[in-house]
């Protein structure tokens, strides 16, 4: 199978830059999916400032809001059947309100270098909760509350090459309420479920591993790496890194295929990742990359877990077999 790692997202909006000094603030409105009924659209909004005015260190704070409108939607069963959900409570999917607010610092204090960011997540989480319904009706009192944050450290050695080497690590955290209860099928279905709600990557451009990550919205997963990029000319540059992949609430599996009663947690292992790349720097406007990376295969991950499309996919379930991604890569601005 080809996979490209380039991804184009288009949609309307505006967006408003406030600009003063070492003090910068953006603010948007926009419109990812419209379908004609404003109720039922999808809207992005958000606020992001950054103040840049202290030694070493630069500040942002934001602010993000998705209303979606679409994708929860209630059954209609006639008056009856209607007036029994309300009595029970059941079927009543509002649209999703995503908050996340977070903050980045980073800088530099000489050779030193670092990068921290740190998001937390709250909201109505209905369009997701429909989606874990055993039998009829899914979850309507789905909520976002998850934690996500990333830090990398960085020294760059006085040298030839100008070799920089980091170590860093990365936290999604995760919910994996996927179980076996004999009420929901004695039931029928009637009871309200449990969702499982991880942290939504919202728009991710940063791809933890191009194997198991590309264009997925990894997340339900926390991650440690560590690496190195030198410069041996003015225009070449290579980069290795070496990461290791764990997830963070696993998937209770059946301990006899098929019967669902008793159950057992997967290994949380998903495996390491080695990444290399050599870069060219033909011009500001062209380069010309190849990038090897390759996955040793974990327990968990030969087991499976849900950690793919936020959460929501479950990856793996196969064999032990290792994997390779080369990709050959040229940028040209206009």
């Amino acid at each position: 199978m080809l996979q490209s790692a380039i991804i184009g997202r288009s949609f309307d909006g505006i967006r408003l830059t406030y600009q003063q000094s070492d003090f910068t603030v953006d603010a948007w409105l926009s419109k990812l999916v419209e379908t004609g009924a404003g109720d039922n659209d999808v809207d992005f909004y958000g606020v992001y400032g950054t103040y840049s005015g202290l030694e070493n260190i630069s500040v942002s704070a934001y602010w993000m809001l998705v209303r979606d409108g679409v994708t929860a939607v209630d059954t209609n069963g006639g008056p009856g059947a209607e007036w029994f959900e309300d009595y029970l409570g059941l079927d009543e999917y509002n649209p999703t309100w995503l908050n996340t607010v977070g903050t980045r610092v980073w800088g530099a204090f000489g050779a030193f270098d670092y990068d921290w960011e740190l998001a937390y997540q709250f909201g109505e989480a209905d369009s997701v909760g429909a989606l874990f319904a055993p039998m009829v009706y899914g979850d309507n009192n789905a909520e976002f509350d998850a934690f996500a944050t990333d830090l990398e450290l960085g020294y760059v050695i006085d040298m030839a090459w100008s070799p920089r080497v980091y170590l860093g690590g990365a936290f999604f955290e995760g919910e994996d309420n996927r179980d076996y209860r004999f009420g929901d099928r004695l039931l029928g279905g009637l009871r309200d479920t449990e969702s499982s709600i991880s942290f939504n990557r919202l728009f991710p451009g940063k791809p933890y591993s191009l194997l198991l990550g590309i264009n997925q919205e990894l997340s339900n997963f926390w991650q440690v790496r560590t690496g190195v990029s030198v410069k041996p000319t003015e225009k070449i540059s290579v980069a290795l890194k070496v990461a290791y992949f764990e997830i963070d609430e696993p998937f209770d599996t059946p301990v006899i295929p098929f019967v669902a009663v008793w159950t057992k947690p997967n290994d949380e292992s998903l495996g390491w990742t080695t990444f290399l790349m050599s870069k060219y720097q033909y011009s500001s406007d062209l380069s010309i990359a190849v990038i090897w990376e390759h996955l040793f295969t974990g327990d968990g991950l030969e087991q499976g877990n849900f950690f793919a499309r936020n959460g929501l996919e479950f990856v793996g379930g196969t064999d032990d077999a290792d994997a390779d991604y080369l990709h050959f890569d040229v940028q040209v601005k206009f």
